[in-house]
């Protein structure tokens, strides 16, 4: 019977292809190869969302489908191209990926891991959904990224994860999730008399090494590898044409990422299906991926070759390069292709690049704005060459945004928002039929400009423009909801924030996002799920994990309060909120001193945090200090007027008989106050009798003690 305690990692260093499952044939077990010759970036994920869109025991697939579509669009060739899905996706999809944050593939992973453990949860089958993953080590960086968020998310007993290797050379992220989560295994010694190619006969020899080559080169058998290595290279590229041939008439789109690419350059005659395999992970947004085609088709070219096959190879080198940062081996490149090439269309994309390197990417004490300016230049000259056309309109455009950012950074904001405005007037009449596809990278970036002008009007104007020409620009939404809510209007940007959602795969920023939202219109249920759901994704959020610590306090869940606020001092140990809310939970304990510590020291970290100054004088109040309460108080008040301190720096003055100024606060508290009304009433009521008595030499009795202050969340 499988262990569902854990996950499991077997390593083995041989790898053969004989050891027996470990799990029972009772179990629910998926088999899968993850080597990134078969299906190229998520060759993994491919093959386990097909298997499971197959599944007998899984029910309600086409609600799991269209739950999930955006993101298994966007991962899968195949569903893209099977008419699946809405319209409305379909549409969105054609728009291209690239220039997105190559950090936007870890919310694809998150996408694909709710899907499968959805599926999990709809099995008939009572044992655990098992997946058993082979060659991870082989796997493409964005398949690991992936299992790395599947280990961490999936609960063993609902959805067994098996991993095989025969190395430990794996990515960092998934590394770490494999030394947390999965037991380390190592199969039993299996002796077996291998045959060695010298002693095999050709006829068998051949047919082992087609055997090998029928598996797109991931066969982990010996006996398979040798006998191809064996063969002559005339021999083993015809075998690769052949298997080649076979894989173009299967019509499977993804194995045009994967192995379709990869026979072509071990047949060495054609590298314009590595090229096609790059531009496409460069439309999705899998730089790694596109890189790697581009350098390996690249390397079939002769030295001297100047085609558009190569410069194109060359554009999706540099272009990878720089969306992932890897900066010096983007400028070998600049300098190579300045050194040698005569192409104006490359040397006015490798130019851009240098301009950009000089504007954006290099650490602001290595910006250089000058020098940056003249790559412009230089690659608008080059641009120019070109013949005229809609593509060439929008590079010039796009050059006039970048030219755009370097007057933003240097401080001349009303040239930079004119040359937006200018750009996108020349890219709708210059490129009329790619402007909506298009226009998305100006508008925004004039609407963060508007924003920089404190214009948030125009700002949510463009943004919505924006959206009219892109519906599913879930970045469009997510900061027309940002500027909404700092506006005051919770309830629109609760909206823009679904639509986010909607729009994109998970992403804990949208949803931490909404959670205020929801906290805003007194929702405060919905919001704490919502925060649970960013720890889902992101379980180091700092800031979800303390607005969700404030609020299992407001509610009296003080263990699970606790437990937020240790997890996220450890990640954030000098949070001045996270300090306070400690405090809160101390004084909760009637630990008043140690209380006393933590708000001093919240203090100490931002002095500029009313809560802190409030709930420190709640201590002092417990403590009879009621002159300092007041100092404290006083300080809270100055930092931001609300009606529980007026409140409560009212019965700081009232417990000193100083009637006339504590009536003034309940006076002020009852101007402010939202809520329950009827305490302060009480309060005024009988400080104004008191101050009457005073008159007539009476005495009031003291009354009961000071509420703490719980706490409030910042604006977006």
């Amino acid at each position: 019977m499988c262990d569902n305690s854990r996950h499991e990692w077997v390593l083995d260093p041989f790898h053969l292809d004989n050891e027996p499952p470990s799990c029972t044939q009772s179990d629910e077990h998926l088999e899968i190869n993850a080597h990134r010759n078969l299906r190229g970036p998520y060759t993994a994920a491919i093959e386990i969302v097909l298997r499971l869109l197959d599944h007998p025991s899984i029910s309600v697939l086409e609600n799991l489908f269209h739950r999930h579509q955006l993101t298994l669009l966007l991962v899968c060739p195949e569903l893209a191209n099977s008419g699946r899905g809405s319209p409305e996706v379909r549409k969105w999809l054609t728009f291209s990926g690239e220039g997105n944050p190559s950090s936007r593939t870890l919310s694809l992973a998150h996408g694909l891991t709710d899907f499968i453990l959805d599926c999990a949860v709809h099995l008939s089958s009572l044992a655990p959904l098992v997946l058993s993953i082979d060659n991870v080590d082989f796997a493409d960086p964005l398949d690991q990224e992936f299992l790395a968020v599947l280990l961490r998310r999936a609960h063993p007993g609902q959805l067994k994860v098996k991993i095989r290797t025969s190395s430990d050379r794996l990515h960092d992220q998934l590394l770490t999730a494999v030394q947390k989560f999965v037991s380390l295994k190592y199969p039993q010694s299996c002796q077996q008399d291998l045959l060695s190619s010298k002693n095999i006969p050709a006829i068998e020899q051949l047919s082992l090494a087609k055997e090998y080559v029928w598996s797109d080169c991931t066969s982990n058998n010996r006996s398979l590898k040798s006998s191809y290595t064996a063969m002559t290279d005339d021999d083993r590229r015809e075998l690769h044409q052949e298997r080649l041939a076979e894989l173009q008439a299967l019509g499977q789109t993804s194995f045009s990422l994967g192995a379709i690419p990869f026979h072509c350059e071990q047949a060495g005659d054609d590298p314009a299906p590595l090229l096609a395999a790059s531009v496409h992970c460069m439309h999705g947004a899998f730089y790694e991926a596109a890189l790697d085609w581009a350098v390996r088709g690249h390397r079939m070219l002769a030295p001297t070759d100047q085609t558009k096959l190569s410069n194109d190879l060359s554009r999706n080198i540099l272009f990878s390069l720089m969306l992932l940062k890897r900066l010096d081996e983007l400028e070998t490149v600049c300098a190579r292709i300045l050194e040698q090439s005569k192409d104006p269309a490359l040397l006015a994309h490798t130019t851009y690049a240098k301009a950009i390197l000089g504007a954006r990417l290099y650490e602001p004490s290595r910006r250089d704005y000058a020098a940056a300016q003249n790559w412009i230049n230089k690659s608008m000259a080059f641009t120019e060459m070109l013949p005229p056309s809609e593509t060439r309109a929008v590079n010039i455009a796009f050059l006039r945004n970048t030219m755009a950012l370097v007057k933003m950074r240097t401080g001349d904001l009303d040239g930079a928002l004119q040359l937006l405005s200018d750009s996108l007037q020349f890219m709708a009449t210059e490129a009329p039929t790619k402007f909506e596809s298009e226009c998305a990278i100006l508008l925004h970036n004039r609407a963060r400009l508007h924003i920089k002008r404190n214009e948030v009007p125009k700002a949510i104007d463009d943004l919505t423009t924006l959206l009219g020409h892109q519906p599913g620009n879930y970045e469009s939404y997510f900061d027309r909801g940002v500027l909404r809510q700092r506006s005051g209007r919770p309830d629109e940007a609760l909206r823009d924030f679904d639509a986010a959602i909607e729009w994109s795969p998970p992403d804990p920023e949208a949803h931490f996002n909404r959670a205020q939202a929801l906290l805003s219109l007194s929702r405060p249920d919905e919001a704490l799920a919502g925060y649970t759901r960013v720890l889902d994704l992101q379980p180091s959020h700092v800031e979800a994990l303390t607005d969700r610590a404030r609020l299992f306090y407001i509610q009296g869940k003080l263990d699970d309060a606790r437990s937020d606020v240790n997890a996220a001092l450890l990640l954030s140990p000098a949070s001045a909120r996270l300090l306070c809310i400690s405090g809160l939970l101390e004084m909760a304990n009637q630990n008043l001193q140690q209380a006393y510590g933590l708000f001093t020291k919240a203090i100490e970290v931002d002095s500029s945090l009313p809560d802190a100054w409030a709930n420190r004088a709640t201590v002092l109040f417990k403590q009879d200090k009621f002159d300092q309460a007041c100092l404290d108080l006083t300080r809270s008040l100055s930092l931001r007027e609300d009606s529980a301190t007026f409140y409560n720096r009212g019965r700081c003055f009232e417990m000193q008989k100083k009637w006339s100024q504590a009536a003034t606060d309940y006076s002020r508290a009852l101007q402010l106050v939202t809520g329950d009304v009827r305490h302060i009433h009480r309060h005024l009521a009988i400080c104004q009798q008191a101050e009457m008595a005073v008159k007539q030499s009476k005495v009031v009795d003291e009354l009961p003690s000071l509420h703490a202050s719980e706490g409030r969340l910042p604006r977006i």
